[in-house]
């Protein structure tokens, strides 16, 4: 009966991490500091920064389009993962991101994280 529970406890630890392999999380707004999208040659350039963490970083942003919105998401990612974005960001020493945006949207436009929706 211990052989048994053993295996079904070892059996989901394995499928929950499983799960999470290969998929990008993304840090809430609260979560990001000095966070500025000021206009530039083409487009925008974002900086942020985030959370000092140990295992994770941000390879960038996604951007989701919806009505005449663009949402900018941050991107979550393990340090031994590849997440994929749709641009790229760039360290600097002083602990911030720079992210450069291809866009002709207004300004006006782009919002940072997704909005919530009331229940």
């Amino acid at each position: 009966m211990k052989y048994l529970a053993l295996v079904t406890i070892l059996f989901f630890a394995t499928a929950c991490y499983a799960s999470t392999i290969g998929k990008a999380a993304k840090y809430e707004p609260e979560q990001l500091d000095n966070v500025s999208l000021f206009a530039a040659s083409r487009g925008y350039v974002l900086t942020y920064r985030t959370l000092l963490e140990s295992l994770y970083f941000s390879p960038g942003v996604k951007l989701i389009h919806k009505a005449d919105n663009t949402y900018i998401e941050v991107v979550r990612c393990r340090i031994d993962q590849e997440c994929v974005v749709d641009f790229k960001s760039t360290y600097a020493d002083d602990g911030s991101y720079k992210v450069r945006i291809d866009s002709g949207a207004p300004k006006d436009n782009f919002h940072l994280g997704m909005p919530t929706l009331p229940y």
